[in-house]
């Protein structure tokens, strides 16, 4: 049994006659049992992207995430070119002949779902373009001064010649053209 209490803040103690019916009202054959609830299966906590509302907090993220990419990178050879403000993926890496875009993308949770735009899936699916998926799952965040963030550690996935596929992609949202 659950026993639930209210304060009225506009009780009236001298109630007119249809105020008065509705305080004294109780359902028929007094208490009445609930229907159950469905309630959606529980999310996986902390898992994947999600959106980060915070829009500090964000850019820490994902400057954060593209610092590592391009050390990881870097690391291994490559010449890192950043384009993400130019195109629809991070960086260009070349090594010898060997050229790749890559996508980096960052979360403060375990490894899962990340959001991808339309414009980085065309251009990981164009023939003959090698693209990576780097994920960089479990960032830190600490509060340099009130309001500025700054990302650390993490853990490293590579999706190597990545394509996404339509059944591994969600939709989150469309565009409706009202006319």
């Amino acid at each position: 049994p659950v026993q639930i209490l209210f304060d009225l803040l506009d009780f009236k103690s001298s109630p007119n006659e249809a105020l008065a019916a509705l305080y004294a009202w109780r359902p028929q054959g007094g208490a009445r049992k609930l229907d159950a609830v469905e309630l959606p299966p529980p999310i996986p906590p902390n898992r994947g992207q999600g959106r980060q509302s915070d829009t500090k907090k964000r850019i820490a993220i994902e400057e954060w995430a593209m610092a590592e990419c391009r050390h990881y990178y870097e690391g291994r050879g490559f010449r890192m070119q950043d384009t993400s403000k130019t195109n629809p993926f991070d960086f260009i890496a070349t090594r010898n002949v060997e050229t790749r875009r890559i996508e980096a993308k960052g979360c403060t949770g375990g490894l899962g779902e990340v959001i991808v735009t339309a414009g980085e899936v065309l251009a990981a699916r164009e023939v003959g373009v090698f693209t990576d998926l780097f994920v960089m799952s479990k960032i830190k965040l600490s509060e340099t001064e009130p309001g500025k963030f700054r990302g650390y550690g993490g853990k490293v996935t590579v999706v190597r010649n990545w394509v996404p596929l339509d059944e591994d992609l969600t939709p989150t949202q469309f565009r409706y053209a009202v006319v």
